[in-house]
């Protein structure tokens, strides 16, 4: 029995060492060809569902380890046809929020960020064949979901250097609030002078409670003023 066994152990080995791989080639992209074999993949998830009429739920497990919920069901919304009590899909020059046709190579281009990852390409005019268009760009936008990445955005007609742009001061930005949060001076210990000027009592206790109020809040101190001498006044009518 247990030479048995034996003949099929290479065989578990092969399946536990391909499956984790599998995951970690969806789930982590950190090249150009890590992103084109993920979208790759995509397209052809997105191809298959025209192979057969499935449930609903067959068809959100094929999508669902490449695109977001909401690019998901914007894609099904826009292609999925019912066929008595199952779905497929009807292939077309035109169906909108399938990955675009790239090139895959030199003319595609891949950007990462922190938590994003932009791919476009230039499509130069075609007017030729049922479907023509002028010069454009076309993209995907990839975010992580459940931390795995996912096509979570369609991309048309993109001013890229305009985004990219935009993407960079951004991170930009969000480095600089961390920084400032870890490290940055809290704004009311910055602008607090030294306690020898704030509120010394020993010399004129009066005087240097209004210079304190003051530096609490130099916005209210005519209020501060007026509100004293309103009981200097009192004061005085009372010992009148």
């Amino acid at each position: 029995m247990s030479r048995h066994l034996l003949k099929f152990l290479p065989a578990f080995m092969v399946i536990l060492l391909i499956t984790p791989m599998s995951a970690q080639a969806v789930n982590d992209l950190k090249s150009r060809e890590d992103v084109f074999r993920f979208l790759e993949q995509s397209l052809q998830a997105q191809v298959s569902l025209s192979e057969k009429t499935r449930t609903m739920e067959e068809i959100d497990e094929i999508l669902d380890r490449y695109f977001t919920n909401e690019y998901k069901n914007l894609f099904l919304k826009e292609n999925i046809v019912k066929e008595g009590d199952k779905y497929v899909t009807y292939g077309s020059d035109s169906a909108p929020y399938y990955i675009p046709f790239f090139d895959f190579a030199e003319a595609t281009e891949v950007k990462f960020f922190n938590e994003k990852i932009y791919v476009y390409e230039y499509f130069p005019e075609n007017h030729e064949g049922p479907v023509g268009y002028d010069s454009h760009y076309e993209g995907l936008l990839l975010e992580k979901e459940n931390d795995s990445w996912k096509v979570s955005e369609y991309l048309y007609n993109m001013e890229p250097e305009e985004m990219i742009r935009a993407e960079r001061e951004k991170e930009k930005d969000d480095k600089e609030a961390r920084y400032n949060l870890v490290f940055g001076e809290p704004a009311f210990v910055a602008n607090l002078e030294p306690a020898s000027d704030r509120f010394d009592l020993s010399t004129d206790p009066f005087s240097a409670f209004l210079r304190y109020a003051s530096s609490i809040s130099g916005h209210h101190w005519g209020e501060y003023q007026a509100f004293f001498k309103s009981g200097e006044s009192e004061s005085e009518i009372a010992l009148e």
